[in-house]
């Protein structure tokens, strides 16, 4: 359709319009005239207006939101490194299109997330270069949305993001039961989807566990995306573009011995362990439990995965032959024979496909379908399986019995 004037644009041969009346132009100037409304870092301001001097599309950049505006605020969680807690934004990201008045509008009062970093008062450069360094991903819809910066009167830093129904345990403890293997497809495309836009960024995530995956289930899909992407680790010291922070039951192996790779194979060093950490949540999506819930995270967990290849428990009988055999490409202990992210995206697209074209299941289709039969059986459930059908990979992706 062609695109409308936006009112009050003066560009009316549509200069600058990529979306709908969105006007970049006019909508960096109108952004640029709040810039009086600032925090009290030159450094914290310095990013915030360059995200908003250099959006492209109308959900692109960070807003400095004011404290006052936030209401309602609760804890939600306690992490590592900070706190989470929701509240109610008053004003609200401006995403809304008014068809009749030609303007986009404000989602008021909505609820949000608030990540509060310990000793963020004191937030380092460096850690604001990484922020700075992954804004685009933050921004770019794919993930997590992520709408800007406040500060609390303590002088406190606090980002504040979409917040989601779940993260991935607790949907799963709520609706493992009742998902389908289409369901498990579905999430993972969604994921897989992410995770392809942060390494085409030539980024990389570091920190993927179900903890950072945020699930919005919605009417037709579930819509699970990735969080905390160059928002980990200790805000107040000085790191390394190349420091890990993941819980070690979703790290790959050589990250715990702590290899180090050659300078130029950095990137792809760490995304081959951002696609062991994505096995790890196929393993815990097809069975709908967090790995190594029974055991410490710890130094002899470490050990185990390094010197056994300790994988988590499967049930391989319960699932696609074509799942499995990727989640094993996954969990390889050797990084190169692990598919990329962009493979990840487009063959999980393509089982998406297949899987809604009923008429005429392909081979991968008729798999879940039989899967997703055996799902449904009354007398399979997680809770009954006998010891001897659990299965754990071994390091040549072959199977053995633990009975």
């Amino acid at each position: 359709m062609d695109k409308e004037v936006a009112t009050g644009c003066q560009h009316d041969d549509g200069e600058g319009k990529t979306y709908y009346s969105w006007c970049q132009q006019c909508a960096i100037k109108e952004l640029e005239r709040g810039f009086c409304e600032w925090t009290s870092s030159p450094h914290v301001n310095k990013l915030i207006q360059w995200t908003q001097k250099n959006m492209t599309h109308w959900y692109d950049h960070l807003s400095f939101i004011r404290y006052d505006r936030l209401k309602n605020i609760k804890f939600y969680s306690d992490g590592r490194y900070g706190s989470i807690y929701e509240a109610c934004w008053l004003d609200g990201p401006r995403w809304v299109w008014n068809s009749q008045k030609n303007i986009w509008e404000c989602e008021k009062n909505i609820k949000v997330a608030l990540k509060i970093f310990k000793n963020s008062s004191n937030m380092s450069v460096d850690f604001l270069n990484q922020v700075f360094n992954h804004v685009k991903l933050l921004t770019n819809g794919s993930l997590a949305d992520f709408f800007g910066i406040t500060e609390d009167p303590s002088g406190n830093y606090i980002f504040v993001m979409k917040l989601y129904t779940d993260n991935l345990s607790e949907y799963l403890e709520k609706n493992h039961e009742l998902m389908s293997w289409w369901d498990i497809v579905d999430m993972l495309y969604s994921i897989a989807e992410g995770l392809d836009q942060i390494h085409a960024g030539g980024r990389f995530h570091s920190n993927l566990h179900f903890g950072n995956i945020l699930i919005a289930d919605g009417a037709s899909s579930i819509d699970a995306r990735i969080s905390d992407v160059g928002l980990h680790g200790p805000v107040d010291e000085q790191r390394s573009p190349t420091d890990y922070y993941g819980k070690i039951s979703f790290t790959a192996p050589e990250i715990l011995r702590n290899e180090k790779p050659e300078e130029t194979k950095i990137c792809k060093f760490y995304q081959a362990a951002d696609i062991y950490s994505f096995g790890i949540i196929m393993a815990m999506i097809s069975t709908g439990k967090i790995p190594f819930s029974d055991r410490e995270e710890d130094e002899k967990l470490s050990e185990d995965i390094c010197n056994k290849n300790l994988h988590p428990e499967i049930f391989k009988e319960s699932m696609p032959q074509s799942y499995y055999d990727l989640m094993i490409r996954c969990l390889s202990s050797i990084p190169e024979q692990r598919p990329s992210a962009n493979e990840l995206n487009l063959l999980l697209g393509k089982w998406v496909s297949d899987l809604g074209d009923k008429p005429n299941f392909s081979e991968v289709a008729s798999q879940f379908h039989e899967a997703n039969d055996k799902k449904w059986e009354p007398t399979v459930s997680m809770d009954n399986i006998d010891e001897k059908y659990y299965l754990r990979i071994s390091e040549e992706g072959e199977t053995r019995c633990l009975a």
